[in-house]
């Protein structure tokens, strides 16, 4: 299987700066823009990884099913690279899946299995990763779990593509690098390069009320594609400097706010890295220039961060989401034009 054709297409995503102006200092933001990827998102880069990891441990063929518990952005690269490759594949999803991305997994050919009995807290990752095992259970070689949770290729793929090209893109050094948390390799490689590159940087890891990906208390919560049921064991507690735990309220304002004042569409893990970007340079006035990584666009979210009807249901008022807008831009922000590094 051609699996370095995939790697080529994947990568090389663009860097746009921004001129903001935060507790009346100018501080200089470069957001990664990950959307640019082929399937739109962050995870074409993980599913690349994870693909070639089979390749070189297993024999694929046509018969071979690949199934992986995802929240969306996943199951819909590994569906696209499945249909590319010639396997099949079986993404386990769970209600609060949205409908954007399960219809892409299917128009991949992709097959999307549900659970529908939550933990605790009203989640589904414990219930997603048990239906996984035990659909492998006794088929093993023919159905394989690549397991975006505990694989290190999660974590080797951005220390060695996503890491060198923000270093290569900045054009200076900056204060620090804000990157969500879930599965943990995102965060995990992108520091381990930072570390090497540049040690100075301080690596901020940004979480959810309600995830316990970095030993936070687990509770309800709507945001996907940020935050996990479990801790993330690609992580460790000398991979960030600094974790900022954001609401979804706060996540969905700032998304809000990007698409109105900015222009730009950023998905709801975007909206949380971008707010606590904005509430660590408010409290730290030596943090003077961040680079943002931003994991997929706001197209996949129309139904769910941005429109007002899903917000309310959630128990989260229009009204709240403007204020905490507003808030953003009459009190502490106003942001200028920006420019993009290719």
């Amino acid at each position: 299987m051609n699996v370095r054709r995939l790697e080529d297409r994947v990568g090389r995503t663009p860097l746009i700066e921004l001129m903001v102006v935060i507790e009346g200092r100018l501080r200089r933001l470069f957001l990664k823009l990950e959307c640019k990827n082929p399937t739109g998102s962050i995870k074409d880069r993980t599913a690349v990884a994870l693909v070639k990891n089979l390749t070189e441990t297993h024999t694929i063929t046509a018969n071979t099913v690949v199934i992986e518990s995802t929240s969306g952005n996943l199951g819909v690269a590994l569906a696209a690279i499945s249909q590319f490759l010639g396997f099949r594949f079986i993404a386990v999803m769970d209600p609060k899946a949205i409908p954007f991305h399960v219809s892409r997994i299917r128009s991949f050919g992709g097959h999307v299995d549900f659970v529908t009995e939550p933990d605790l807290d009203g989640n589904y990752l414990t219930s997603r990763l048990a239906r996984v095992r035990a659909r492998v259970r006794g088929r093993e070689g023919v159905m394989l779990h690549p397991d975006q949770y505990q694989n290190p290729v999660c974590a080797e793929v951005h220390h060695t593509t996503t890491g060198p090209e923000i270093g290569r893109q900045v054009p200076c050094p900056v204060d620090a690098v804000f990157v969500a948390v879930s599965t943990g390799g995102t965060l995990a490689g992108i520091s381990r390069y930072f570390r090497e590159a540049f040690p100075r940087t301080q690596i901020v890891a940004v979480d959810v009320m309600g995830s316990r990906a970095l030993g936070g208390s687990s509770g309800p919560r709507h945001l996907t594609g940020i935050g996990a049921s479990v801790p993330a064991t690609l992580v460790s507690a000398t991979t960030y400097d600094v974790c900022e735990r954001v609401a979804d309220a706060e996540a969905f304002a700032m998304c809000r706010l990007a698409s109105e004042k900015l222009g730009l569409s950023i998905g709801g893990s975007g909206g949380a890295v971008l707010f606590a970007c904005f509430r660590q340079m408010a409290a730290h006035p030596e943090l003077e220039s961040a680079v943002c990584v931003m994991p997929d666009s706001g197209a996949a979210y129309r139904e769910t961060v941005y429109d007002d009807s899903w917000l309310r249901e959630r128990g989260h008022a229009k009204e709240r989401i403007a204020m905490l807008v507003d808030e953003f831009m009459t009190v502490r922000r106003q942001m200028a034009n920006g420019r993009t590094y290719e």
